[in-house]
């Protein structure tokens, strides 16, 4: 399956939280049987803008988790080529 999901993992997509922890209607069709409606073709970009404007501290928290744990895996790497770790 083409994935069209922009996120690697689950923890980093506002969406899927918005859906599962604060009930909103997001890319969930539904039903989770079905899936996320990105993957099933309707835009990311435009669900996150209709989010963000009825929930930006979520979208903003989730967001900043995700850029804080790529820092620290690019710290860690970083690191570890170095010798250091």
């Amino acid at each position: 399956m083409n994935r069209k999901c922009p996120h690697a993992d689950i923890r980093d997509c506002p969406l899927y939280h918005a859906g599962h922890e604060a009930g909103l209607p997001t890319c969930i069709a539904g039903d989770w049987a079905y899936g996320c409606l990105v993957e099933q073709g309707a835009s990311y970009d435009g669900i996150l803008v209709r989010l963000r404007g009825v929930e930006p501290k979520l979208v903003a928290v989730i967001e900043w988790n995700a850029d804080a744990r790529s820092r620290a895996d690019q710290r860690a790497r970083n690191m570890r080529a170095a010798g250091i770790h």
